[in-house]
């Protein structure tokens, strides 16, 4: 499965698909959490590292990251590859 169609259902945080020199990025385009992942990014950020877990699951990619960013400015990264990469 493409890393585009596994994140369409996820349009709370206006996922975008992004293809890198170091592999394919999934940019988060909003936290629809912003004011509580300020106050507790752990958790917030915790949350939607596994909501993207469960989405992986069942294909061939693989969540190899998050990289957080200001929530209230979003663009928090989450690194993919797929399997048959590797």
């Amino acid at each position: 499965m493409s890393p585009t169609r596994a994140w369409r259902g996820w349009a709370a945080v206006h996922p975008d698909v992004r293809q890198t020199r170091a592999g394919t990025e999934v940019v988060l385009g909003s936290c629809p959490f912003a004011t509580t992942a300020v106050a507790d990014p752990d958790t917030v950020c915790g949350m939607h590292l596994g909501i993207a877990e469960g989405l992986a699951e069942g294909t061939d990619l693989i969540i190899d990251e998050l990289v957080r960013k200001d929530p209230r400015r979003a663009g928090c990264r989450l690194r993919v590859h797929s399997k048959s990469d590797e």
